[in-house]
């Protein structure tokens, strides 16, 4: 990669494209000091990058990621796999612990350029190693310790995560889901419960989980899924949408298919975050990165605005951080992506083996974060 200055800059020709305010228009986007200064035809800055042809859109949000390299086995680089990518902020899935947080914090979230936000898990352990689950042993569930720990870093917890699949949890996942959930209560955090291969029912699942709280791997075609033996989406999910849970795509190695998310989106649900779940299992497929994904969804049937803001204005939102992120708006931080989108002839794996033929491609050309211009790499699609 290489960086532009840190000066003034203007994105300029492109088609800009902000989910919150509604707009898309070519027109120039201007940035100084980190920030979005003006909007329209910038006529001067320290530096000039012609887009034209390209979209300008807000900084993507990956909300599903492993990043704890070196310490988690899912663990990868996140500036090589994130920002490289073209996504400005990440959420990592749980890979941390309570006894593990505090080193995630110093040598992993401090020190990338990529912001990281985090979801705690409620192993003291996190994930570690895939010979053993986290939550097996149920003694590395303490309550106590989980939420100390979330209060001592309130600027990188956003959330308590939990896996109830097998064969992460011991023979009460109910009784730890209730757990997490009341750690999440204390903390007034929302949870995120991981749904593959559950031992439990899927409507047992979420019949605890409230406003905020989310579904990751929401359309994986293992037991326990969204969709009924008719194709259609349960009603209990349905009620969960209802009630405010939210849906998380988080494609990773073995966690989407896409006849699943096809059936769903036919059935009128559409996910509220399409994520990576990136981790080393699948950063060399069949995830490979964020827009890779994005490319997916748009394919099974999911329209280009709703899979913008499933990865810029509602991750924002749910972060707590649409003031600052997932805009294109005069004030807000200058993180932005640039994509191009190519026609052509792609065979993409789901999770589950599926081979489908994918005829538009969403490619990051460049990216801003903090109004430092980087221009990326060619796709591994096109190499």
């Amino acid at each position: 990669m290489s960086d532009s200055n840190t000066g003034a800059l203007t994105l300029r020709g492109g088609r800009v494209i902000d989910p919150i305010a509604g707009s898309d228009d070519v027109r120039d986007l201007a940035v100084s000091g980190g920030r979005i200064v003006a909007a329209g035809d910038a006529t001067s800055s320290a530096e000039t990058l012609d887009v034209s042809g390209m979209m300008v859109v807000p900084g993507l949000i990956d909300y599903h990621v492993h990043v704890y390299e070196g310490v988690s086995h899912y663990g990868i680089d996140a500036d090589t796999y994130c920002l490289q990518r073209g996504v400005t902020t990440a959420v990592d899935a749980g890979s941390a612990g309570a006894q593990t947080f505090p080193g995630f914090q110093r040598f992993i979230i401090s020190a990338a350029k990529t912001d990281i936000l985090a979801f705690l898990n409620i192993s003291t352990s996190g994930l570690l190693i895939p010979e053993v689950g986290e939550l097996e042993d149920s003694r590395f569930l303490i309550s106590e310790k989980a939420i100390a720990v979330a209060r001592q870093y309130p600027e990188s917890i956003i959330g308590i995560k939990i896996r109830v699949g097998e064969p992460m949890t011991d023979d009460d996942p109910g009784k730890q889901l209730r757990e997490a959930k009341a750690v999440a209560r204390e903390l007034n955090l929302p949870m995120m419960v991981h749904i593959t291969d559950t031992l439990l029912p899927l409507d047992a699942v979420l019949e605890p989980m409230t406003d905020g709280d989310v579904i990751t791997h929401c359309f994986h075609g293992k037991r326990g899924g969204v969709i009924d033996e008719h194709g259609h989406v349960h009603s209990y999910v349905r009620d969960a949408i209802d009630r405010g849970v939210l849906l998380d795509v988080a494609h990773g190695r073995s966690s989407f298919s896409f006849d699943v998310a096809r059936a769903a989106l036919a059935d009128g649900v559409a996910p509220h975050f399409t994520s990576s779940d990136l981790h080393i299992y699948c950063a060399d497929g069949p995830a490979f990165d964020l827009t890779t994904c994005m490319s997916k969804m748009l394919h099974v049937g999911m329209s280009f605005e709703d899979m913008l803001a499933s990865v810029t204005s509602r991750p924002a939102a749910a972060l707590g951080r649409a003031d600052e992120l997932g805009s294109l708006k005069v004030g807000t931080t200058a993180d932005i992506t640039v994509l191009e989108s190519l026609e052509g002839r792609w065979e993409f794996k789901d999770a589950e083996g599926s081979t489908n033929v994918v005829e538009q491609f969403l490619v990051p050309r460049w990216v801003v974060k903090n109004g430092v211009a980087t221009k990326l790499q060619p796709s591994v699609h096109e190499r």
